[in-house]
C-alpha cells in the first residue's frame, strides 16, 4: 500500500526450452543527462542499484519490452483523448504505461473531469488499440535476450496488461517471430483481478512456475512501465525497466535498474554468465 501511495504523490507531485518437460506446468522529451547519483554505462544513462542479486525466474512484459506495442497503446490514449479535447500530459503517460485500460481510465477521468467512468474510458481505447495492436513488431535485440535465457535455463513468463482480445491479436504477432514456445505460461489484463501497479499478476505468474523459488527476490521482472516496476517492489521481486529518455526523473530510480535499450542489459548484474556474441538461435 505504501508504494501505491508513493505512485500517487509521484504522479501529483522447433524444439522446446530445456526445462519444458520438467519445470512448467505449461510535450517534449528532456533528454538531458540523468543526475550524478546515476551511472553511464553502455552509452546510455541509465539507473542502477548496488543491491541486485541472482536470479533463477524472469517474468516479461509482452506490450512494451518484446514487442513495440506500447506506442500503439499510449497514442490510443492520446487519441481518444484528443476526442474530447484533452491533452495527455507527459508525467501521466508514463502513470498509465503498461496498465490495464480500465486502471488507467481511473486515473484519467478523475485527472481530466470526464464526464463518464473508467469502463467507458476502457472500452473507448480499446477500439483504437484493437486496429493497431495488428501493427506491432518484434523490438529489436530482444530475441536475442530471450535465446540467452532459454539457453541459461532461466525459466520465463509472459505478462501482458492487455484485455483477452488484445493479448490474442499480440500473442499471434509472437507466434510469428516464433516466440512463443519460449514461455512456460503467461498472464494477461483479464485473469487478474487488479492489475500494475497491484502485485496480483506477478504474484499470479510466480505460482505457475513448477517448483519457482518461494523467495520472490529471485524472480526478475522486466517491465516496460513504471507500474510494473512498482508492482515488482510490491511482490519483492527485482526489476528492469526498459524505456526511453522522455522519462521524468523522478521516476528512474523506482525499479531496480533502468535502462533505455535491451541491449544495455547486462545478465552479469543478477549473477548470470556474459552473453556471448554469437547466440545460437533454436531452429
Amino acid at each position: 500500500m505504501a508504494l501505491r501511495r508513493l505512485f500517487i504523490t509521484i504522479r501529483h507531485s522447433s524444439n522446446s526450452p530445456p526445462w519444458k518437460k520438467n519445470d512448467c506446468h505449461l510535450p517534449e522529451c528532456d533528454t538531458s543527462p540523468m543526475p550524478d547519483v546515476e551511472q553511464k554505462k553502455e552509452g546510455c544513462f541509465s539507473s542502477y542499484s548496488k543491491d541486485t542479486k541472482p536470479i533463477s525466474h524472469a517474468i516479461i512484459d509482452l506490450d512494451g519490452v518484446i514487442l513495440d506495442a506500447i506506442k500503439y497503446n499510449i497514442s490510443s490514449h492520446e487519441d481518444y483523448l484528443m476526442k474530447w479535447k484533452k491533452y495527455l500530459k507527459l508525467k501521466t503517460r508514463y502513470e498509465i504505461m503498461s496498465m490495464r485500460n480500465q486502471d488507467a481510465g481511473k486515473i484519467v477521468t478523475q485527472e481530466y473531469m470526464m464526464p463518464f467512468n473508467e469502463k467507458v474510458y476502457a472500452h473507448g481505447v480499446w477500439q483504437y488499440q484493437r486496429e493497431r495492436y495488428h501493427k506491432a513488431r518484434l523490438i529489436k535485440g530482444v530475441d536475442d535476450f530471450i535465446y540467452y535465457l532459454v539457453q541459461n535455463r532461466i525459466p520465463l513468463a509472459l505478462i501482458s496488461s492487455s484485455n483477452a482480445k488484445g493479448f490474442k491479436i499480440l500473442y499471434d504477432r509472437l507466434k510469428k517471430y516464433g516466440l512463443d514456445n519460449c514461455f512456460c505460461h503467461y498472464v494477461h489484463g483479464d485473469q487478474v483481478n487488479e492489475g500494475k501497479p497491484s502485485r496480483e499478476m506477478l504474484c499470479k505468474a510466480a505460482k505457475m512456475f513448477f517448483g519457482g523459488p518461494d523467495d520472490y527476490s529471485k524472480y526478475l521482472v522486466i517491465d516496460s512501465g513504471v507500474c510494473g516496476a512498482i508492482a515488482a517492489k510490491e511482490a519483492g521481486m527485482q526489476s528492469v525497466l526498459i524505456t526511453d529518455q522522455c522519462i521524468p526523473k523522478d521516476l528512474v530510480n523506482i525499479a531496480t535498474l533502468t535502462l533505455f535499450s535491451i541491449k544495455d542489459l547486462d545478465p552479469q548484474d543478477f549473477s548470470l554468465p556474459p552473453i556471448k556474441k554469437n547466440i545460437k538461435r533454436r531452429n
